[in-house]
């Protein structure tokens, strides 16, 4: 398995040159796990309590799994026959979820409770599973790939799955679940390779959207109340952030002076984060339910883009530095 830099962070590459630091200092916290220095750490989610997971590229080149506690203190893991760990979710509790590539190049998802043990998702007639997001009731949602579809799951704390499909879709791709049980994702229209937004209340009904202009939607975090943030493709590769309140009203943003930008999470209190590239430069934001946008770089950095934001909105991510090696960081407001 390559570098667990996420495609859309490569797609944003091209937009970002020059990266200077911006915005209003902030407190930072600059890691990395021991074993990385010439691999780097991909930071991937935060929860309230300010835990830390993601990935890491040990300097032998294999990708594993980390947990950063609030405290510093990381532990590295790998389910049985991973040669390739990508977490990619943590709730309040700091259960992990994600997924990990065996020797047979089959992903399987995967949960990984507070005492390090680690139970394999994995549907059954499942090709491939990934596990995407658990909430404060350990509900785990993820896809799995079949013969003929990609579907979407929700695996309960008591390890029942259900099916979770919009009508029609040849693949369905649920992001993010809150504790309310609403789910939002994506969807594939009978293989017209064009992606829309959903939502689906705990009752099962359904809402799809996209927002105005877009050609590929892509919702990835619902907060507490139901919001929805994400972003959409316009044309030729080109991005920009949405958000969407409970009633259905749509948002579409980007960072002041941005040509595009992607969205990486929303807390409860409706801030978002993000990252952006301007043509000639690009970093980081965090905006505010009143829609006020705070720019950031990690000081020195080539290149800083944000993983996750939690509910006090401390924010981590990672960033690029002198050596063109990642390390990942913490920002708090």
């Amino acid at each position: 398995m390559s570098n667990p830099t996420p495609a859309r962070a490569l797609l944003v590459a091209a937009m970002v040159c020059v990266l200077a630091p911006a915005g209003a200092r902030a407190d930072v916290t600059i890691f990395h796990v021991p074993g990385a220095e010439q691999g780097g750490t991909f930071p991937a989610a935060i929860n309230a309590s300010g835990d830390v997971t993601g990935s890491y590229v040990d300097n032998a080149g294999t990708v594993h799994g980390f947990v950063r506690a609030s405290d510093g203190t990381i532990a590295t893991f790998d389910p049985l026959g991973s040669i390739g760990t990508q977490p990619q979710g943590i709730n309040a509790a700091g259960v992990v979820v994600g997924w990990f590539q065996d020797g047979n190049s089959a992903s399987y998802g995967f949960v990984r409770a507070t005492d390090g043990t680690i139970t394999i998702v994995d549907p059954a007639n499942s090709l491939d599973s990934d596990a995407k997001s658990i909430n404060g009731h350990g509900v785990v949602v993820g896809q799995s790939v079949r013969k003929s579809s990609y579907d979407g799951f929700r695996e309960s704390a008591d390890g029942k799955y259900a099916k979770i499909d919009i009508s029609g879709a040849f693949d369905t791709s649920p992001t993010s679940i809150n504790d309310a049980g609403t789910i939002a994702g994506a969807y594939e229209q009978d293989r017209d390779q064009t992606d829309h937004g959903f939502v689906r209340a705990s009752d099962g009904t359904v809402s799809t959207f996209d927002p105005s202009g877009s050609i590929g939607t892509d919702p990835l975090a619902i907060n507490a109340g139901g919001v929805v943030a994400g972003d959409y493709e316009v044309s030729n590769s080109m991005y920009h952030s949405f958000v969407r309140a409970i009633d259905g009203t749509i948002t579409e943003f980007d960072p002041p002076g941005a040509v595009g930008s992607f969205v990486v999470g929303i807390n409860g209190n409706g801030t978002i984060a993000g990252y952006y590239g301007t043509g000639v430069g690009g970093g980081s934001y965090v905006r505010d339910a009143d829609g006020n946008i705070t720019e950031f770089n990690v000081s020195h950095s080539t290149g800083t883009i944000a993983a996750g934001i939690n509910d006090t909105g401390a924010v981590a991510g990672y960033f690029e530095n002198a050596n063109d090696v990642a390390e990942g960081f913490i920002r708090n407001p």
